[in-house]
């Protein structure tokens, strides 16, 4: 009896054992289950959230290559034109020296059509590289534009990500506060603001802008603004020159202040990736790229044309009859040719037959029926006179 009573109490105090605690064993199971499960479903959610970031990221850097690559492109563009201009301008010195050399037979003279001969090498072959970066920059953006730009090798963290971002900044404003020393190192000591007559403002080396004026625009179409009345009078003269079977094609029109300074810094950036040190690829872009601040196209008077036919900014548009038009009839829009042939040591630009500039129709009369250009007619142009147009002609603005 003894022992059926302790083997009783035994079964008794097992089961009590059990009632009181034996469920705590699948319960933990079931609860450790739990937290993995919740552990696995967090894990899963911080991967799909850093490939998320990742591929933000690849977007993010996609398009920026795509829009760099762009604005390459442009840079490009430009710079293939004004090394054509150049070419032209040169082949075409070189030609008459070598016609001078010719007639005159003198020592001097073969060795001045050698030099020119020499130049006019030298131009073509960087008109030729010019060509070459062209493309480059064109296959560049093809490329980023179909993806195949290189993606990240690896997923970043969002701290990294954070630290490059930062690192990118800094970089950025490092560029930006040397981008604004070269643009200073490019302009004369003494050079004075912009002088900003109405129609007859100037803007050159001499006589700066350092922003962006505050100008109201109208569009004259294919995303190219003007000044109203200048906007008023190219529409018109296109007009009238279609009117005679001629087509006049706008490329370049009003530029902001910052696009002077992109093109400056891709053009520096180009150079140097040709083995340029920077000091002498500011220099060399200085020579081919307006430095921000002396472009006329900041005014929103000026513009750069083409013709149907000719589509090269260089001299040989001077051979197509809308030139011709525009030679003899600019003016009754109140347009000139701003920097015309032989005035090049005056305005201190290569001659450009395909830049416009409205200065209003009476003075464009007059500049015109004199043969001068705007230096020369407001009076700036000599003995070093950097006084405005007190010293000139004396002329009063009949514009806005």
């Amino acid at each position: 009896m003894k022992y059926k009573r302790r083997i009783s109490c035994a079964v008794l105090l097992f089961g009590a054992v059990l009632l009181a605690g034996g469920d705590r064993l699948p319960v933990q199971a079931a609860d450790q289950a739990a937290i993995e499960a919740q552990a696995a479903a967090e894990a899963q959610a911080a991967a799909e959230a850093q490939a998320a970031a990742a591929a933000q990221a690849a977007a993010e850097a996609q398009a920026a290559a795509i829009a760099q690559a762009a604005a390459e492109v442009q840079a490009a563009v430009q710079a293939r034109a004004e090394a054509d201009a150049r070419a032209a301008e040169a082949a075409r010195v070189a030609a008459e020296a070598q016609a001078a050399a010719s007639a005159q037979g003198t020592p001097e003279a073969q060795a001045a059509a050698e030099t020119a001969a020499q130049t006019a090498a030298q131009t073509a072959a960087e008109a030729q590289a010019a060509a070459a970066a062209q493309a480059a920059a064109e296959a560049k953006l093809a490329a980023a534009s179909a993806g195949t730009a290189q993606a990240p090798a690896q997923t970043i963290s969002p701290e990294e990500q954070a630290e490059r971002k930062k690192k990118q900044e800094e970089k950025e404003k490092k560029e930006e506060e040397q981008l604004k020393k070269d643009i200073a190192s490019c302009i004369e000591e003494d050079a004075q603001d912009a002088i900003l007559n109405g129609y007859l403002s100037l803007l050159n080396k001499d006589y700066i802008l350092k922003d962006e004026l505050d100008l109201e625009l109208v569009s004259i179409g294919n995303g190219h603004r003007l000044e109203e009345q200048a906007a008023e009078a190219i529409t018109a003269l296109i007009k009238a020159a279609k009117k005679e079977r001629m087509s006049i094609n706008i490329t370049s029109s009003y530029r902001t202040y910052a696009k002077q300074v992109s093109l400056f810094k891709n053009k520096i950036k180009r150079l140097e990736g040709e083995k340029y040190t920077h000091a002498e690829a500011v220099t060399e872009a200085a020579k081919v790229v307006a430095v921000p601040g002396t472009s006329e196209h900041q005014l929103g008077l000026t513009v750069d044309f083409l013709t149907g036919t000719y589509k090269r900014l260089d001299e040989g548009i001077r051979n197509t009859k809308e030139y011709r038009w525009i030679e003899e009839h600019a003016w009754e829009y109140g347009y000139i040719i701003r920097y015309p042939k032989g005035k090049s040591s005056i305005t201190g630009i290569i001659t450009e037959p395909w830049h416009l500039r409205y200065v209003g129709i009476p003075a464009a009369k007059l500049i015109t029926e004199q043969g001068v250009c705007l230096e020369e007619f407001l009076g700036v142009a000599y003995d070093e006179q950097k006084d405005g147009i007190s010293n000139g002609a004396g002329w009063v603005n009949t514009g806005r």
